[in-house]
């Protein structure tokens, strides 16, 4: 009997010069391929790949982060067991009588009459075929064969396995998901992410981080005797429960389980504890797919999360939530960088004689693309979180100043500046450059700012805004009576002007309270010779309130809403009061 005549295994051979995953994916894909041959550029074989050396790596902790990259040429034996397609099996057999069996080869590569790879002969086979030759060898070769099923079983295993908690791996876990999937069967499938876990690492040593994991994974497995169990990664850990295995209110039972994971154990140190939070998704009500199901759970539990810690059911929701924002913020950048936000121009007005005063400077942006039409309190926040604010300040002052450049001298240009910029000590310099480019004084920019742009860095903050004021600038504190350090702020910053918020405007005639606090906010601006200005005025009798009350200057939609194009002249509204 040739070899050629055996049960030749036709699978393609690796390269030598190649990567030890090539070998770890090639052995995953073939569970029942024992050896890999491995040639060199004219198809010859240069080395053999056991399984058996190649799994137990792989399955070693950090196995694949340890093994992936290294070279192929590492991990490679001799090829000793090369035959001919045509070479008689019963050459071998003296061979084999003189060996160890726990050495007897995995298999024997092929070659064809050029020495070119042909194949490989699994060794089980070339046994078998031996004991049709000589039945002497039938106890020895059985034992072999309960030998290498044996590793096979225990190489298998520990590729399942997760060795520091015994638990199923991300990987078995992943196949059974796919099969409730692929077999339609109702389950839940439920993420749990410890909460502290870092730090009881930092704190205590990885000896204590290893003992909590392990603590987790048998109470994870004592609430749920019937569920997959797997642990996927670092602290997370996952579950798997056939709907038809569950009894009672999932909710019930995974807040049980969350109290169960909280709970403090012994350690060392003393008792310590971690918290967890829980996502879970039903195949097939919150996904259709193996990968819409577990991203519907990781949502639920990044939403637990968020909420910091506890149960949260998936919510398509929040699925469709982000994806607006997803839409909003990829289409916001695209806005900034072509300019697509543009000024609108709010004017204000003396109180006294209805005289134009100025225009405050608002962004406006209309959203084509995502469906929808988000206003400044939506995206001026995104902008800051993305780090856009500064790029798009500069776009919507230079398109502002470039349509103010022609207007009287006298009025003011009023722009808001996000918290953020103030951490650039040149933005004034860049500001006052801008100006000058366009043909705009400095004396005619006055600078919005909230209380919020002092809670960064106080002194930073004061300086730049004192070199703003040193360039002829005038500075408005914004939302005033809003936040809570108004009158330390009156007394450090170089102001020019009080903004009154408009909430306490607008109930001014309805609350005594604030309509104290509006005369007060009025009262304090005239003890520190600076302008007062009422925002939100929307109807007449507020605005003779205001004039009553020797308010500076007014803004609201009474007195003209935001526009594309400058106004001008004397305020109707004011005219009529007057």
């Amino acid at each position: 009997m040739q070899f050629g005549e055996l049960d030749v295994q036709n699978v393609p051979a690796l390269r030598a010069d190649g990567l030890c995953r090539d070998a770890i994916d090639f052995f995953v894909a073939n569970p029942r391929l024992r050896l890999i041959a491995a040639v060199d550029a004219t198809g010859r074989p240069a080395g053999a790949l056991t399984r058996t050396k190649i799994i137990s790596k792989a399955a070693s902790q950090f196995g694949r982060a340890l093994y992936d990259a290294r070279p192929l040429a590492e991990f490679m034996e001799p090829p000793r067991f090369v035959v001919g397609t045509d070479q008689q099996v019963a050459d071998i057999a003296n061979q084999l009588a003189a060996t160890d069996l726990t050495n007897a080869p995995d298999g024997y590569i092929l070659v064809d009459h050029l020495g070119r790879y042909a194949g490989i002969v699994d060794g089980l086979s070339v046994l078998r075929a031996l004991l049709k030759l000589n039945m002497q060898l039938v106890d020895e070769l059985n034992s072999e064969v309960a030998v290498r099923c044996e590793a096979e079983k225990e190489a298998r295993r520990l590729a399942d396995t997760d060795t520091l908690t015994g638990l199923n791996n991300r990987r078995l876990f992943i196949e059974e998901a796919d099969r409730f999937v692929q077999l339609g069967t109702p389950a839940w499938l439920i993420y749990v992410d410890l909460d502290r876990f870092k730090y009881l690492n930092d704190k205590y040593g990885h000896a204590v981080g290893d003992d909590a994991l392990k603590v987790i994974a048998g109470r994870i497995q004592d609430g749920w005797p019937g569920a997959l169990v797997a642990r996927l990664g670092g602290d997370e850990f996952g579950m798997l429960i056939d709907a038809a295995r569950l009894e009672g209110s999932l909710d019930e039972e995974l807040i049980r389980l969350h109290a169960s994971l909280c709970a403090p154990f012994p350690s060392k140190p003393g008792a310590v504890s971690v918290g967890a939070s829980i996502g879970a998704a039903e195949f097939p009500g919150d996904a259709a797919t193996r990968s819409e199901w577990l991203h519907a759970a990781d949502k639920a539990m990044q939403r637990a999360k968020s909420d910091h810690g506890g149960v949260r059911l998936f919510d398509p929701t929040i699925d469709i939530a982000e994806a607006k924002q997803a839409r909003l913020t990829e289409s916001l950048q695209a806005a900034v960088s072509e300019n697509q936000i543009r000024p609108v121009f709010q004017p204000f007005y003396s109180v006294a004689n209805g005289q134009l005063a100025g225009y405050e400077v608002l962004a406006r942006w209309n959203g084509p693309d995502i469906g929808f039409i988000p206003g400044p309190g939506e995206f001026i926040p995104l902008l800051e979180r993305l780090g856009l604010i500064d790029e798009m300040f500069w776009g919507v002052a230079e398109q502002a100043l470039l349509a103010c450049r022609k207007m009287p001298s006298h009025l003011k240009i009023a722009l808001n500046v996000s918290p953020i910029q103030f951490a650039n000590r040149l933005f004034p310099a860049r500001l006052a450059a801008l100006a000058s480019r366009i043909g705009v004084q400095c004396n005619q920019l006055e600078i919005e700012i909230t209380e919020t742009a002092m809670f960064r860095d106080m002194t930073h903050t004061v300086s730049v805004l004192r070199d703003l004021s040193d360039m002829g600038m005038s500075i408005a504190l914004d939302d005033f009576g809003t936040g809570y350090s108004s009158l330390t702020l009156v007394k450090e910053l170089p102001l020019t002007k009080l903004k009154i918020d408009k909430s306490f405007i607008q109930s001014a005639q309805n609350s005594p309270s604030s309509d104290k606090i509006v005369s007060a906010a009025i009262g304090l601006s005239q003890a520190l010779n600076i302008l007062c200005c009422a925002e939100g005025v929307e109807d007449a009798a507020t605005l003779e309130r205001l004039r009553g009350m020797n308010c500076d200057l007014a803004q609201g939609f009474l007195l003209g809403r935001p526009a594309a194009v400058l106004g001008g002249g004397r305020s109707q509204a004011l005219s009529a009061a007057g």
